[in-house]
């Protein structure tokens, strides 16, 4: 129940000191994960937010590149603020003068924030008493040095782990981090290596839909770090395609539910991916029967797209289809039939349909001919 408060009463302000422990930690690395990714990634890039809380911390950042940072910058990353962590290193802050601490050669500052004079200022390695004797010294760029007001512990060796979570871009140019330290990130470090324990155990064995199935389930579902999780979803695929090359030397019919329903999942997947990089289209190519038409409009008229989706499936050498799936929004500059038409005119294929929903073929086509098509597609 909502509490009353009356002028004249009094009131109690107590720390939550079980609560601070925890969002203490992620803090700090917030700080150090700013640094780390300047020192991969190289200047120019500036903080456009964060949030911290208990559980974990995000940590929103200006970069150019269209395809996300990549999977060995993040393991980079990563392993220099797990390094910092390690380092047990001292947490230190002091309120400077504005001008003085605008001075400090390295600082990390949030980009069109007012600072107030004086300001506090939190450092990460050699204690700001001993920065502020030379600030200009260009030694300081190799450690944190921000402008913060907030909670931080006392020695970097307290949040114990850190782990990146998850990378993707939220805005033209702007890119999100998720992390976690501490018992979050042990855990996640756990799952990891059961989950890569039950993959070295598939790919030593014979490979089963069954269990191919649980396993995408499980690294859609647990919170896992990152970089692993990327590794993981590799060999998954690799895994995949050894399936299909067993079961099409065992038969030669119809695709069954399970195997519509794991290509659904990996095209789903490529329009996140799609999304995430701030396109408004996506065309997957599928090395057997992929996808098939029902399940695309299916998926297409219950919501599940909203940007623009081709799949190009190759079932045999020399066969070739193509459907699309358009949103309204989207269908006066990439209409569905045309699209399909310009992407198998490349290969000799016909198709045609309307500007929701099309569909068409190419028969007798060259080995090269799903690349070509998926490239005309794209350029369309």
């Amino acid at each position: 129940m909502p509490v009353i408060c009356a002028v004249g009463d009094e009131v109690f302000c107590e720390v939550d000191y079980e609560h601070r422990s925890k969002v203490a930690p992620n803090h700090t690395m917030t700080h150090v994960l700013n640094w780390a990714l300047r020192e991969v990634l190289g200047d120019g890039l500036d903080q456009r937010g964060s949030l911290v809380t208990a559980d974990r911390l995000r940590f929103d950042f200006s970069y150019e590149a269209s395809s996300g940072v990549s999977v060995a910058d993040l393991e980079k990353v990563e392993t220099l603020v797990q390094k910092t962590v390690d380092a047990g290193l001292p947490v230190t802050s002091k309120e400077v003068a504005l001008a003085d601490a605008q001075a400090i050669y390295g600082l990390r500052a949030m980009a069109g924030e007012a600072y107030p004079d004086p300001v506090r200022v939190v450092t990460v390695g050699s204690p700001i008493e001993e920065v502020l004797q030379s600030p200009g010294a260009e030694k300081w760029r190799a450690q944190s040095v921000e402008f913060c007001g907030g909670t931080h512990i006392a020695t970097t060796s307290e949040a114990k782990h850190f782990v990146l979570l998850e990378e993707k871009g939220i805005a033209k140019g702007v890119r999100r981090i998720f992390a976690a330290t501490g018992a979050v990130a042990e855990t996640a470090l756990e799952e990891a290596q059961r989950v890569e324990k039950r993959m070295n155990e598939l790919e030593s064995s014979s490979v089963e839909e069954d269990a191919l199935m649980a396993l995408q389930k499980d690294l859609d579902s647990l919170v896992l770090p990152a970089v692993p999780k990327s590794q993981l979803r590799d060999r998954l695929g690799e895994l995949r395609k050894q399936l299909k090359k067993k079961q099409k030397k065992k038969k030669k019919g119809k695709v069954s539910k399970e195997e519509q329903a794991a290509a659904l999942t990996e095209l789903k997947e490529a329009v996140a991916e799609a999304k995430s990089l701030g396109k408004n289209f996506c065309v997957k190519t599928f090395q057997g029967a992929g996808v098939d038409g029902k399940s695309l409009r299916e998926a297409a008229q219950g919501g599940e797209f909203d940007i623009a989706v081709m799949v190009l499936n190759q079932p045999s050498p020399k066969a070739l289809e193509c459907l699309a799936a358009v949103p309204e929004a989207l269908q006066s500059e990439k209409a569905a039939g045309k699209w399909v038409q310009a992407a198998l005119a490349t290969v000799g294929g016909k198709g045609g349909g309307q500007a929701a929903f099309a569909q068409g073929a190419a028969k007798g086509v060259e080995e090269e001919a799903l690349q070509v098509a998926a490239e005309a597609a794209r350029n369309f």
